[in-house]
């Protein structure tokens, strides 16, 4: 009898957490998923000037429409050299907080980055590079520095709310681009919500058990191209993040560090809120998540307070080391 009702509680719980709304994501795939360019095989970003309607909760609750550049990035066009030598750059890199959901043009993360630092460095000769993609994780966000940042030579990178699991909305697309099957499901709208509903679940189970076809190897091939860079370019390295996330005890728990070679030499800032007092502050938009205009100028006044003691002190390196390089290097 207890046997039997142990059983049909555990069924009970396994039927709630395979339940769970997963509508959150929804609209990734279902208006998103040919927005994408993943002809590279490995970072699925936005076609070059795709038009982004951008359909959310916003402060001022209007739709807003966001161009991409040649890249499939947000934000304006970069020449691959420098203007100048004495131009410093700094990328990020991230998910939907650096990317700007709910950011108007002009008040994106990075552009309220760029315009502290423009201020408050002598010259003001700085731009900021915005790398952010929606429900991208650090896997991801390694692979695009590799692929598209590394290339214009940054003296500083930044990523965003690091997290080491590997199964993001880049490795969903991935997937379901390599699929003729899931491909044709996205033609219904059943079938939109069952491959919606599919991913979440199984990458649900996979990472409590943190199981990956790349594991942590990807990982460590990202970091050690940081690492070879650092050493031959001086670049400097940081996390951020917008939120301390907590983690029920009996979650896995995967820090950045444990992933980061020998020698690296790396930052950790942050907002210093928790998750709860985050959702709970006036830096989100309502009812989205996301930071609002507030919540956008706190963050980059806190990487700016970071990273500026660093600028400030840094020695300019010879010109000929301050230009892009070729992203096969």
């Amino acid at each position: 009898m207890v046997l039997r009702r142990i059983v049909f509680i555990s069924i009970g719980i396994l039927v709630i957490w395979l339940l769970a709304p997963v509508k959150r994501w929804q609209w990734h795939v279902a208006e998103r998923f040919d927005s994408f360019d993943c002809s590279d095989q490995e970072v699925c970003r936005f076609r070059r000037h795709y038009r982004y309607l951008q359909k959310t909760n916003l402060d001022d609750e209007r739709p807003l429409e966001i161009v991409m550049n040649s890249l499939g990035f947000r934000g304006r066009e970069h020449p691959v050299e420098r203007s100048h030598p004495s131009v410093v750059r700094v990328q990020l890199f991230g998910d939907s907080n650096v990317f700007g959901i709910g950011a108007p043009a002009g008040d994106s993360l990075a552009e309220n980055l760029e315009r502290i630092l423009q201020e408050r460095l002598p010259g003001g000769k700085v731009e900021v590079f915005n790398f952010g993609l929606p429900g991208n994780y650090t896997l991801s966000n390694f692979k695009t520095y590799a692929r598209y940042g590394r290339r214009y030579g940054p003296d500083v990178v930044i990523f965003g709310q690091p997290r080491t699991l590997p199964w993001d909305m880049n490795y969903r697309v991935l997937q379901i681009k390599a699929s003729p099957f899931l491909t044709s499901m996205l033609a219904h709208p059943l079938g939109r919500w069952l491959i919606n509903y599919y991913q979440v679940e199984v990458f649900k189970l996979l990472s409590f058990f943190r199981f990956s076809p790349e594991g942590d190897a990807g990982l460590r091939a990202g970091a050690r191209q940081l690492l070879a860079d650092q050493r031959k370019n001086g670049t400097s390295i940081w996390f951020f993040n917008f939120y301390e996330e907590t983690f029920p005890p009996w979650a896995p728990r995967h820090d950045i560090k444990d992933v980061l070679p020998e020698g690296l030499k790396w930052g950790m800032m942050g907002s210093g809120l928790s998750l709860k007092a985050y959702r709970r502050s006036a830096y989100q938009i309502p009812g989205d998540g996301h930071p609002n205009a507030a919540g956008r100028r706190l963050f980059a006044q806190t990487i700016a307070d970071h990273i500026l003691p660093e600028l400030l002190n840094r020695k300019l390196r010879p010109t000929a080391s301050r230009g892009g390089r070729p992203s096969s290097d």
